[in-house]
């Protein structure tokens, strides 16, 4: 079992351990908060790495249930050091590191979206409607489109987006120091 801080630059707390460890990682103050989950195994039938990535409000309680499935042989818990993660948070982060595997194609990701973005509207500039209800019909592609990962729905504000997307680099900073190829 690891636990891994990045001292002045992040809030963030990560714990990894394999399966056998379940019972001693979920008696650590980490697994009773809220936060990200991902369950890393292999598929011997299709010869596959393959992740799946979580939430919780109380992240015990959810590996507790995902034991259950029989795939998985370690696991990497999130939380926040400080303030604990909300669910907007939470679904934020969810999302992005879902899109972000998918999109790296490089492990099979057991949980996809439940809504992929309309690739049609991907990186259109919104159309002013005009007074009798229509719209412009020459959408020009946005000059501040990134690609496929700034698509996603979100209920946060632009600094909370902002604050959420630097945990995320860290979180995919520890995951490749860790050796986790996700990305």
């Amino acid at each position: 079992m690891r636990t891994v801080k990045i001292p002045f630059r992040w809030t963030g707390n990560a714990l990894v351990f394999f399966r056998k460890n379940t019972v001693r990682a979920l008696d650590r103050e980490e697994a009773a908060q809220p936060g990200i989950y991902l369950l890393f195994g292999f598929d011997f039938e299709t010869d596959t790495n393959m992740i799946f990535v979580g939430k919780s409000g109380e992240l015990s309680d959810q590996i507790k249930d995902a034991e259950q499935k029989a795939w998985w042989s370690t696991a990497v818990l999130f939380t926040n050091q400080g303030k604990p993660l909300t669910n907007s948070y939470l679904d934020y982060l969810q999302d992005r590191i879902r899109l972000q595997i998918k999109g790296a194609n490089k492990v099979y990701l057991y949980n996809p979206l439940k809504t992929e973005p309309d690739p049609e509207k991907m990186g259109r500039v919104n159309s002013p409607t005009f007074k009798d209800g229509t719209t412009s019909s020459n959408e020009e592609p946005s000059p501040f489109f990134c690609g496929k990962f700034d698509t996603i729905p979100s209920t946060l504000n632009e600094y909370g987006q902002f604050v959420m997307d630097s945990f995320l680099d860290k979180i995919f900073l520890v995951l490749s120091v860790l050796n986790f190829k996700v990305l």
